[in-house]
């Protein structure tokens, strides 16, 4: 028995030499391809560098700004994320850049949008009650740019963020305030409803507007306070606002778009409509539309969307029927065009679109889409199928709420 094993034993070391002899010899005879990968690695860090430099610097003029995809994260790490991914991203890709950690200041990331010179990210930080702003190269643990809180902001529960398009709008971004209650007298029309007999009534929400750079606690642009109370406390108190009261049927605003002339678009999610205003609305203004009552859900309509092409469709998501709809706004209330649906409609969220193309944020699926933007040619209850699907563990997607790409210039 003892000989037996003293043999198993030196079978064993003399398989065991044999086989790291093999190893040194291969790995004698592969050195120089090891260059070969070394020269090669080297390359792909390169490329990826120079994707990044391409990514952040691109013209208006570049194919970039069609297909960069900017997602918000309402992830519980680090109170979320900022995701950039780069033009040509598609199933389990890794972000070109990722704004992740605790000098971001996340907490409670909603709406994200992008400067139309692609420099700057402005984010709805909800739960913090501010605004981030960082640089569009930004990644990792990167503290903000500048940072807008304070009680004279008008900050309250900030969601949707946009970049105002139009001539006279450059370097302007709105924010969506989700909460706050605005009183006013009963005017028997607007949204206010009476609180008592000859007493005043209520509405939900503001909309504040910012230069792009803004830091610190500063005055909204185009300032109009309004009264807030939050009932049964009388009204009292001044919140800053450019748009907010009665008459501007406001309630609980959550995602903003903007076309080309500078109109603001805002989701009202606690009453399930969208309403409009003209690039110089402030105060409160009565909207120019008021669109998908009683198509959209109430507290299930979250994000807006224009049509690049200007042709006068709006796409809003709606996370309570798991759809999106597309509407006509040639008139005051609007069309209903179609409604997309779809499994992987799973809770779609932030949504945008370049004119060519529509992305969506699908938080309940932890991923976003892209479709062809040809939903007009739908008619209702189409369910076309999508382009594009990023998705999986390297995407570093976790409960995307906000979504934005660039906007190419509109063409005179």
């Amino acid at each position: 028995m003892t000989q037996g094993r003293m043999q198993t034993v030196t079978q064993v070391r003399d398989g065991s030499s044999l086989a790291h002899r093999a190893a040194l010899r291969f790995a004698e005879f592969a050195r120089p391809f090891s260059v070969v990968v070394a020269i090669f690695s080297a390359a792909v860090l390169l490329a990826m560098t120079t994707t990044s430099s391409y990514a952040k610097n691109c013209s208006l003029d570049d194919k970039c700004t069609e297909d960069l995809v900017v997602v918000g994260n309402n992830g519980a790490l680090f109170g979320g994320s900022v995701s950039t991914f780069a033009p040509g991203s598609a199933g389990n890709n890794k972000p070109l850049h990722q704004i992740i950690g605790h000098a971001p200041g996340f907490d409670g990331v909603s709406g994200v949008a992008i400067s139309p010179d692609l420099q700057d990210i402005a984010v709805g930080n909800q739960l913090a009650n501010d605004i981030l702003q960082f640089g569009a190269g930004s990644t990792g643990n990167s503290a903000p740019s500048a940072v807008i809180i304070g009680p004279d902001t008008g900050n309250n529960n900030p969601t949707g963020t946009v970049f105002l398009q139009g001539d006279d709008e450059d370097g302007i971004f709105a924010v969506a305030n989700t909460l706050g209650v605005v009183i006013a007298p009963d005017s028997g029309i607007g949204i206010c409803a009476p609180v008592s007999e000859g007493g005043a009534g209520f509405s939900l929400g503001t909309i504040t507007e910012f230069f792009e750079g803004d830091s610190g606690d500063v005055i909204p642009l185009n300032n109009s306070p309004v009264v807030l109370a939050i009932p049964p406390i009388p009204p009292g108190v001044l919140e800053n606002a450019t748009i907010g009261g009665c008459l501007s049927f406001l309630g609980g605003p959550t995602g903003l778009a903007s076309d080309s002339t500078g109109k603001l678009w805002v989701v009202n999610s606690l009453f399930g409509y969208v309403t409009s205003y003209a690039d110089d609305a402030s105060g409160d203004a009565f909207p120019d539309n008021i669109i998908g009552s009683g198509v959209l859900s109430a507290t299930g309509g979250e994000f807006v969307a224009v049509d690049g092409e200007s042709d006068g469709e709006i796409f809003v998501t709606d996370a309570g029927t798991n759809t999106i709809q597309v509407f006509d706004t040639d008139t005051f209330f609007g069309t209903l065009v179609a409604t997309i649906s779809g499994r992987w409609l799973h809770s779609p969220m932030g949504i945008d679109s370049n004119g060519d193309e529509v992305y969506v944020a699908i938080n309940g699926r932890n991923s976003f889409l892209m479709y062809d933007n040809d939903f007009g040619q739908l008619e209702a209850g189409g369910s076309p199928r999508f382009n594009v699907r990023v998705q999986g563990g390297a995407t570093g997607l976790h409960l995307p709420t906000g979504l934005a790409v660039p906007h190419p210039p509109p063409v005179d």
